[in-house]
């Protein structure tokens, strides 16, 4: 839910015949546009859903058919409203009329009246201003795809006292994520989950061109950077190998914080001096709490001492170079190392919160890793594994996860292996693809096994139906089971089902490789059914089998 309280101001009327005026024309409420900051949308059918009279839904009090009052009933519906800061004389000089638009994330569809009702009043009283007048307007998707309502609240009550408005924001984004949670919408914002939401403007931007918000790419890029680097210096590295632009903050000759951005391509990874559209700089925190820096180098060992840690503010200024990529055969390493995990983690406890959710933020940094290397600027399964992961590891963490070891400075780490694979991934020449899917198959499993012994009720916050979520991501890299029957609760869903044929004709492998082109499945898994030094065009692998890579 994405909530936003306007400025407040005196024009009731304007706000109620805006809000019900039918077939908003382009141009139209331009400068009701332009102050309170939301998309324009075609007003199709907007109604009332709510307000402090129930009776005023049936129209017995206003002219016009039911909770669709024509131009009589709206200054009527005016009338009513205004009636009570007009009988005590009450003038407020901030404003008396109180406007907040209420949407749900594209994704959640159209909740409905009923549903709308309800959440209406319940934002009344999580404000409260519930001894006040107030109505809350359908109006449908806006231009960005999101349902939405208008509450507009007329500030002084039936006893001619004005509601107190402190802290509005933090309590309708409170309200906000107790109905995420609840109804399982998609999380906007949560309060201390980590991630920063998207703003309203990058949403619609995403929705219009069809690409990644920059945010989101950049967050992915510093999370794999941090994944693969066995220090500070790599790290630093990492992120000038794939054009990212990194500022350190100084404070007294140390570095205590850092910003980075995406420049355009061409400019040599820098950002241009001046530009009409400059690239977006975000700091660590814009992107996610644990992408600060602090965080951060909880992966790394500390300087040795001061000496050291001045001189880290050089490698800032002028990051080194990444070394040389390793042989792909290291790939097979990487294969080794992340079947130790998946045993691992077999081993694991899912009641042990603090482990659990520790393996499943471990998990996500690994994916996040592949992501980058597999499909570099084209999101693809692997992006939407990573970003269903990390929504997992935050939704799922105990309040109180650093407590176990803030006296440390290293952080908790529970699969070891996993960050071994990551840096060895990183720091790898690209992968064959025989090698690239095996190694897929192997997360594909281990993904999948989190989430079949994490039942959605198991964690804080509905991190289970994220963890469902990572693994029909990446379900057609799975191997097929042996047994579909007791293959678990996900083998129901019919995306997951074993069905090699139309599988491996419609999935795809990101792997871009020096401008290789993408290949299917298909090709890239018959070799591995074939033993070597045979070329028969009849010599065909077996549906769904699978050949361990050497």
């Amino acid at each position: 839910m994405i909530t936003k309280p306007l400025p407040r101001h005196h024009d009731l009327a304007a706000l109620i015949f805006y809000l019900f005026k039918q077939g908003q024309e382009p141009g139209e409420a331009e400068q009701h546009e332009a102050d309170h900051d939301h998309k324009e949308c075609l007003h199709v059918d907007p109604h009332l859903v709510a307000a402090w009279d129930p009776s005023l839904l049936d129209g017995q009090l206003l002219d016009g058919t039911p909770a669709r009052p024509d131009e009589a009933g709206q200054r009527a519906l005016v009338d009513l409203m205004d009636s009570p800061r007009l009988l005590f004389g009450v003038n407020l000089k901030a404003g008396h009329v109180y406007h907040v638009p209420i949407a749900a994330h594209p994704d959640d569809g159209v909740l409905g009246d009923q549903r709308w009702a309800e959440l209406a009043e319940q934002a009344v009283a999580a404000i409260g201003v519930q001894n006040c007048r107030w109505v809350a307007v359908w109006h449908g998707p806006n231009a960005a795809g999101a349902d939405h309502i208008h509450l507009a609240v007329q500030l002084v009550g039936e006893d001619g006292k004005t509601a107190r408005l402190s802290y509005d924001e933090r309590k309708l984004r409170t309200w906000a994520n107790q109905v995420e949670e609840r109804l399982d919408l998609v999380r906007t914002a949560r309060a201390g989950s980590g991630a920063r939401g998207l703003t309203r403007a990058e949403h619609e931007r995403a929705k219009a061109t069809g690409v990644e918000p920059e945010r989101r790419q950049l967050a992915r890029l510093v999370r794999a950077a941090a994944a693969g680097a066995s220090n500070e210096m790599d790290f630093l590295a990492a992120l000038k190998a794939k054009d990212v632009d990194v500022r350190p903050r100084v404070e007294q000759g140390l570095v205590v914080g850092y910003s980075v951005a995406r420049p355009p391509a061409g400019t040599g990874g820098k950002t241009p001096s001046t530009d009409s559209t400059p690239a977006l700089r975000l700091a660590g925190g814009q992107l996610a709490r644990d992408l600060t820096l602090p965080r951060l180098r909880e992966h790394w060992p500390p300087p040795e001492n001061r000496v050291a840690e001045a001189a880290l503010l050089a490698h800032w200024e002028r990051p080194g170079e990444l070394p040389e990529p390793r042989r792909a055969v290291r790939w097979n390493t990487v294969q080794i190392e992340l079947n130790k995990a998946k045993a691992a983690a077999a081993a694991l406890d899912p009641d042990d919160q603090e482990r659990w959710n520790t393996a499943v933020t471990e998990t996500a940094e690994l994916v996040c890793v592949l992501a980058v290397r597999l499909e570099r600027d084209q999101p693809g399964p692997l992006h939407r594994a990573a970003d269903a992961l990390l929504d997992a590891a935050r939704l799922g963490r105990p309040q109180d996860h650093r407590a176990a070891w803030k006296d440390s400075f290293h952080r908790q780490v529970v699969l070891p292996m996993l960050a071994k694979a990551a840096r060895i991934a990183a720091y790898s020449a690209d992968p064959a693809p025989v090698l690239a899917l095996a190694v897929l198959a192997i997360v594909a499993v281990l993904v999948y096994d989190l989430a079949t012994r994490q039942r959605h009720d198991q964690q804080p916050g509905q991190s289970g139906p994220a963890l469902h979520r990572a693994a029909g991501e990446l379900a057609e890299h799975r191997p097929a089971p042996a047994n579909p029957a007791a293959a678990g609760p996900l083998a129901a869903d019919p995306a997951t089902v074993d069905d090699s044929a139309a599988r491996d004709a419609a999935a795809k492998v990101h792997v871009s490789a020096t401008g290789a082109p993408k290949t299917t499945r298909r090709s890239l898994i018959e070799p591995m059914g074939r033993r070597p030094g045979t070329h028969s065009s009849g010599d065909q692998p077996q549906a769904g089998s699978r050949t361990k890579a050497r």
